[in-house]
């Protein structure tokens, strides 16, 4: 596999930033290209009845100047890396979205245990829904020779695909 073009989807500021330590070693190893994508949303910029509009508008714009000045910190002393802030909650759509029209070789995002019975989890969306190689990486080291989890697309009618 060409890993050419590696997009990572980046945790919160305040959290480890798994998933780019890893898209960093991948990228040390096969020479790769990196979209670095942050995500920022508050819904206090899209509810009307809290805030004026140009309260919204200059939250908005300060989220988002300050979430790029923080991506730009991250990636200083990285070569081959542009980056992307962007405005939006829900990821998994915006990977699915985006890998329609700039597809990389494959998508990075660190493992994040949530959801509920009103709630799907990205993590699983993104399995369920992206048409390019995803990497969920979590901290943890896994056991020498340990498990690997593999999507596989059931409906297909190619013979050596199914088996």
């Amino acid at each position: 596999m060409d890993l050419n073009n590696i997009t990572t989807i980046l945790d919160k500021p305040k959290h480890e930033q798994i998933a780019w330590r890893r898209t960093l070693d991948l990228q040390k190893r096969a020479g790769s290209n990196v979209e670095a994508v942050s995500f920022v949303w508050n819904a206090m910029c899209e509810s009307h009845s809290a805030l004026t509009a140009d309260e919204r508008k200059k939250l908005k714009h300060g989220l988002i100047e300050e979430r790029k000045e923080w991506l730009k910190g991250l990636v200083a002393n990285s070569e081959n890396v542009k980056t992307r802030t962007v405005w939006d909650h829900d990821i998994a759509n915006w990977a699915v979205d985006r890998s329609k029209t700039k597809a990389p070789d494959l998508l990075v995002k660190t493992v994040h245990k949530s959801g509920s019975l009103v709630h799907t989890p990205t993590d699983w969306e993104l399995l369920n829904t992206c048409k390019v190689p995803l990497l969920l990486t979590n901290k943890r080291r896994g056991k020498t020779g340990g498990n690997v989890l593999a999507a596989v697309d059931l409906r297909h009618t190619d013979r050596k695909h199914r088996h």
